[in-house]
Order: C-alpha cells, then structure tokens, then sequence
C-alpha cells in the first residue's frame, strides 16, 4: 500500500502558547522574539535566509540576530548545527518553565557572547533613527563631554548602550565622571562596569565612592593608579570584613613602604591581619600593642646568657662548639714526624700506584700546612 504524502497550504505560522505566554515576556528585546519567529516561519515555509537578511528584514545589525540565536540555543529552544558556511538552525519542541522560570540574563552578558560588534556609520543612523533613546544619548553625550563627538567617539557610546547593556542614565554619569579621559580610557571603564553588572545609579554610587577609596588607599604608598585585580581583591577584604579604619590602614601601608620600599600590599596584609586576629583596631591600641613587643624584646635581650669562650691560643686548651676538653698541642717536628708516618702507611696501601710524584706533592703539602693542627686534626693525622 503506497504511503500518504501530507501537504499543508496555508499562509500562516504556528506559535506554541507556552512560547508567547512563558518566553516572550522575558525575552530581553522585542527583536529576539521576532528573531524566533520570523525563523520559526521561514522553517515552515522551506525558505532559506542568512542572518544578514534577518537583520535588513528588522533594520538592526547582524551581531543583534546572532546574539538572539545564542539566547534561545541556551533557554533550550534551538539547536545551532552546521558551520559558518552552511548554519543550521533546529527549532526544539518549547517545554513550560514552570515553578523554576528565572528571570533572563541580563542584556550585558547576552551581548558578551558574541565578538564586539563593528558599528559602521550607517548602522549607528539606523540605530538613532529606531531607537530615541541612542539619539538622545548621543546628544546628552555631547552635553555632558562639552564637544562635538568625533565618528569613533559615537560609536564607543552606542557601543555601551547596544553592545554592553548599560542603561542610557549610567552611561551619561560614566561620561560624566570621565569626561577629561580618553575614550579608549572610558571604554575599558564601560566594559568593566558591564561585567560587573553596574547597571542602575545607586550600583554607580557606590563603584565610584569605593573607586575612591581605593586611590585613597593607593596614595598612602605614594603612588597615583588604580590598584590591579589582586591588590583589590586584598584591599575590599580589609574594607568589607575587617572593617579597618582608613588610620589603621595608613598606618600599616607606611610602615610597608618603610620596609620594602614600595607598595607592597601582600605585605600590608599581613600586617592588617595581625591586627585584625588581635582585635587591634584603633592607633593607641598598635601603639600600645609595639610598646609589649618591644619590652619583651628587651627582655630576653636581658636574660641572654653570655658564652664566655676561651682563645684558642691559651696553652693546652682547645675550646670550639665541639670540643670542651684539653687538647695536645704538637710542635711542628712532631707533626712532621706523625705526617711521615701517615705517608708511609698511604704509600704501602697504594702500593704501584704510588710513585715519585705522589711523593713530592704529598711532601709540599705537608710543609704548606704543619701549622695548621686544626686540618690535621680533621684529617685524623693527629
């Protein structure tokens, strides 16, 4: 019996409820919803579109489509196959997030995904002229910067907003605290504040009072730069967990600076920790604190008991960490007959392999050193 071949003529696209009612709400963008299902159609259709063309269809740029590929891949809804040549998108049956729903990664960490985005000139006019908030943010950049923005100083700030995620208010504040750095500068500030999930204004508040901090702390050592990643992590321990006050911390960072001549803040550390273990925390308490380890210093300086030795000239007596008793002392004639002795036996052991020069530098040796009875000594000849 021959099989049914099934046919569907229809002109529209199926969309699983639990699509619209569960996924669309926490999409991040509008844009990645139409992404879906704009895929979604083309897939019922058989119809064959490349992410260039997805992008020219919604007037965005080509990294927004591939990061919405990438958000529904990692919610389980798609399977990205293929290459770079030849993608594959697999769409997945859409299953209820249930009890377990979890609020969508945030925009910044979307974007993270994907490689930086170029923006060309005629993106960032397609961007101005859909979304109002980029045009009023490039001018409120202006405003806040006091200049005309140069081509690649506009596409750094579209760039904070598209790309990162910043919010359009904690990226004026952003220009604003460093309107007189570099945009290169900025940049790195944006990335870091976006990595860092610095999103609102009272998040902007409180990186910038301890921004401050920090290059307070930083000029106690005498040096103007923001501390590296390390010296930071030590920095928010003695802030955050013992609580220590900027007094202490000065006190401790120059008393680094004394002993290793630079900024040593491993070193500062363990003093800050020392203090810390021992519920030190005000100048008195370190002071008072110096003055036992000081007496008690003296102290056992006091009740060192002293080693009186005797020279080693004195006659008969031989005094060192070894030996406390009366030694002999020979005169040369003796050790010269001893030393003849011991040759005489060394050359009977040796036998052929003892010759006429052995001899003779055996014999220098014995002049050079009779006087020394300490090697002789060790070398068991007396």
């Amino acid at each position: 019996m021959s099989k049914i071949s099934f046919r569907i003529n229809t002109t529209y696209t199926s969309i699983e409820n639990i699509f619209i009612d569960e996924y669309m709400p926490k999409a991040p963008a509008p844009l990645y919803s139409l992404v879906y299902i704009y895929g979604l159609r083309c897939a019922c259709a058989g119809i064959q579109v490349d992410n260039k063309e997805i992008a020219e269809k919604f007037s965005v740029i080509e990294s927004d489509v591939v990061n919405a590929w990438v958000y529904w891949k990692d919610r389980g809804l798609v399977l990205l196959l293929g290459n770079k040549e030849k993608p594959v998108v697999e769409f997945l049956p859409v299953k209820s997030l249930g009890d377990n729903i979890k609020e969508t990664v945030p925009r910044n960490k979307i974007k993270q995904l994907a490689t930086k985005p170029t923006y060309k000139p005629t993106d960032v006019a397609d961007l101005m002229a859909n979304n109002k908030e980029i045009e009023q943010l490039v001018k409120m950049a202006e405003a806040t910067m006091g200049k005309i923005l140069t081509q690649n100083d506009t596409q750094a700030i579209v760039s904070f907003y598209d790309w990162m995620g910043l919010p359009a208010d904690v990226i004026t504040m952003l220009l604003s605290y460093y309107k007189d750095k570099p945009m290169g500068y900025i940049e790195k500030v944006a990335i870091d504040w976006s990595e860092k999930e610095i999103d609102t204004i009272e998040k902007v508040d409180k990186y910038m009072s301890r921004h401050k901090d920090y290059s307070k702390i930083m000029g106690y050592y005498g040096v103007d730069r923001r501390p590296t990643e390390k010296e930071e992590k030590l920095i928010r321990i003695w802030l955050d967990e013992y609580k220590t006050p900027f007094e202490l911390i000065k006190e401790a960072c120059q008393r680094t600076v004394e002993k290793t001549n630079g900024v040593a803040v491993g070193y500062t550390n363990g003093i800050l920790k020392n203090w810390y273990e021992n519920g030190i925390n005000t100048i008195e308490a370190v002071e008072q604190m110096d003055k036992q380890f000081n007496s008690k210093i003296e102290n056992n300086e006091n009740n060192k008991s002293v080693k009186i030795v005797k020279p080693y000239a004195e006659k008969g007596v031989m005094n060192n960490s070894f030996n406390n008793f009366t030694q002999k002392i020979y005169t040369n004639e003796e050790l010269l007959a001893r030393a003849a002795e011991k040759n005489k036996q060394r050359r009977d052991k040796l036998g052929e392999k003892w010759n006429l020069r052995t001899n003779k530098a055996w014999n220098g040796k014995i002049q050079r050193l009779c006087n020394k009875q300490s090697w002789w000594r060790n070398k068991n000849y007396i």
